[in-house]
């Protein structure tokens, strides 16, 4: 994640990849064994980036169609 912070939103995305790789290697996993982790990282990182902007959208409809009724119903 350090390497994502300087090149933001980009490094956000790819730090993670990049970590999990680097972290393998220096742990002494062969090169297939580290691609396999970054890869794990990376599909792990966008699902629950995914998640939350799903979750964040049925939030902001809720409380956007709530809004609209209690507009509605002052008048």
């Amino acid at each position: 994640m350090i390497f994502g912070i300087g090149l933001p939103p980009i490094g956000f995305i790819i730090g993670p990849l990049v970590g999990a790789f680097l972290g393998e290697i220096i742990s002494g996993q062969g090169q297939q064994r580290a691609l396999r982790a970054a890869w794990g990282s990376f599909l792990g990182f966008m699902a629950a980036t995914g998640i939350k902007v799903i979750a964040a959208l049925i939030l902001c409809w809720h409380y956007g169609t709530k809004l609209i009724q209690w507009v509605i119903s002052q008048f």
